[in-house]
């Protein structure tokens, strides 16, 4: 064989090699883009952007509230690493101008231990199976396509919401989450008091930005089965039986931390120290209880379930406390008061062989002890 007709014909395997790359990778790293063009969107309070991917390019589609908004949000899609465009669709358009998208639904049900879940209903533009597969819930859980349609309105929280539920609805042993624009409703048969905790750790998180959560057929003995409506922030101005007190002695203030952390835990990035965006608003309201208790040292460690490598999970555990203590202090509590530490899966507080267990073993705890000035 001559030498350039072997040259051709190993062009032409490694075209093919890099042809089936691309097959094969694209909607992983297409679901990729849109994930972290919705957190850009989410980061810039744009709920009335819808964000659609198509390869590398980043469609936004909605009503912006003024021109400055949309190039705003335009410009920061397109500086995301791996978006190519960035294009803007009607966002100069009033809102008298534009036609009312149909209600967003998601619905995830899971029929038996060990089956998949199973995901149907309309959804925000651009979030299909394949953005559910990438955002991948916490417990490997598998998914499969009962039907779902596309909608332009807004589902806040989407993706990590959706992905939060699917993960949820695989706890349930019969039985199904339903997702509106202001509920999210857990139906079934064997609801017990374990499972509605574990559903209730998965998506407390979100309930900041509005949802209601309502338990249907759970143990009434329990009352963590009850519905709850969680406002968007906590203060000492809250009403009601569940307000916070506001005694700023270091009982008050570590009976106000741990009700806080108690509705709403502090949430990560799978497998990594980034903090959610919807872990800011609790993070925020921390910050502002220990800032009003300036006399006490604060000291915050990172948990990890049992799954994976115990020197791997130990250094995720300090880093994700290490996230924490660095967010708080850039708002404003002095670091001088701060420690941070992880000690892994060496702390559980639940059996790790149930997905409810690692649940709740997967934590950030943060005590106070009265400060010794040196």
């Amino acid at each position: 064989m001559r030498p350039v007709t072997a040259r051709l014909i190993g062009m032409a395997a490694l075209a093919v090699v890099l042809v089936l790359c691309v097959r094969i990778h694209a909607p992983r790293i297409e679901a990729a883009l849109a994930a972290r063009a919705q957190q850009a969107a989410a980061e810039q309070q744009a709920d009335w952007a819808v964000i659609a991917a198509d390869g590398r390019d980043i469609v936004i589609r909605g009503v912006a509230p003024d021109a400055d908004a949309g190039e705003r949000l335009q410009a920061a899609i397109a500086s995301i690493p791996g978006v190519r465009s960035a294009s803007l669709v009607a966002g100069g358009a009033k809102a008298t101008d534009a036609v009312a998208p149909a209600e967003p639904k998601f619905v995830a049900s899971h029929a038996a231990a060990g089956a998949p879940v199973v995901v149907m209903g309309a959804l925000p533009d651009g979030i299909g199976l394949e953005m559910l597969t990438a955002a991948s819930p916490s417990d490997g859980v598998v998914i499969e396509n009962g039907g779902l349609e596309s909608t332009s309105a807004h589902l806040k929280g989407a993706p990590d919401l959706l992905a939060a539920v699917t993960g949820a609805a695989a706890l349930l042993d019969g039985g199904q989450i339903e997702l509106t624009t202001a509920d999210i409703t857990v139906s079934g048969t064997d609801l017990d008091g374990a499972t509605a905790s574990a559903i209730r750790e998965k998506l407390s998180p979100f309930l900041g930005l509005g949802y209601n959560l309502v338990m249907v057929g759970a143990d009434s003995s329990h009352p963590e089965a009850a519905a709850t409506t969680l406002p968007t922030t906590m203060s000492e101005e809250d009403n009601g039986v569940d307000a916070i007190p506001s005694d700023d002695t270091l009982a008050g203030c570590r009976e106000r931390l741990d009700a806080m952390l108690a509705r709403r835990g502090i949430r990560f990035r799978n497998g990594s120290a980034a903090l959610r965006h919807d872990s800011r608003a609790l993070l925020d309201d921390i910050a502002t209880t220990l800032k009003a208790c300036p006399t006490t040292a604060i000291t915050i460690t990172g948990h990890t379930d049992s799954r994976g490598a115990a020197d791997a999970n130990l250094v995720l555990s300090e880093r994700r406390a290490a996230a924490v203590g660095d967010y708080l202090a850039e708002h404003g509590v002095e670091r001088r008061r701060i420690t941070t530490r992880g000690v892994g899966e060496m702390e559980p507080v639940a059996d790790n062989a149930t997905a409810e267990g690692r649940a709740r073993n997967r934590r950030i705890e943060i005590t106070l002890e009265e400060r010794v000035e040196q």
